[in-house]
């Protein structure tokens, strides 16, 4: 959601989420940085940086946090134009995370509906 509506995130937040190594949360904060939603600093890549540098991590759980981070130039995975796969994705440009794609809006969504009134459990 700070992607989306371009929402400055804490340091506190930074330091909580390069803690994690789930790949979606780690690449969806790589791009939160380089949009600038971190403060300069705030976010921590080392441990993201060494799952990707690893020998193995295009063969590991970590494939698309290596593949994708290297992709988008995020961070180094120089394993990518040796590997028999992923060096063919990398020469055709596949990639598995478009930072450009915005979720799908619908406007009114959160108009009041005419006529109508919210129960006693909602105030």
């Amino acid at each position: 959601m700070a992607i989306q509506f371009a929402v400055a995130l804490f340091d506190q937040t930074a330091a909580v989420v390069s803690s994690m190594e789930d790949d979606v949360v780690a690449l969806l904060a790589l791009d939160a940085n380089q949009r600038g939603l971190f403060s300069a600093g705030a976010l921590n890549t080392t441990t993201w940086q060494a799952l990707a540098s690893a020998p193995d991590a295009l063969g590991g759980e970590h494939w698309l946090l290596a593949y994708e981070g290297n992709r988008k130039g995020w961070l180094q995975c120089p394993t990518v134009g040796t590997h028999a796969f992923f060096s063919v994705l990398e020469a055709n440009q596949i990639s598995f995370y478009d930072p450009t794609r915005r979720l799908v809006t619908f406007e009114g969504a959160a108009a009041a509906v005419p006529g109508g009134a919210l129960g006693a459990g909602y105030s």
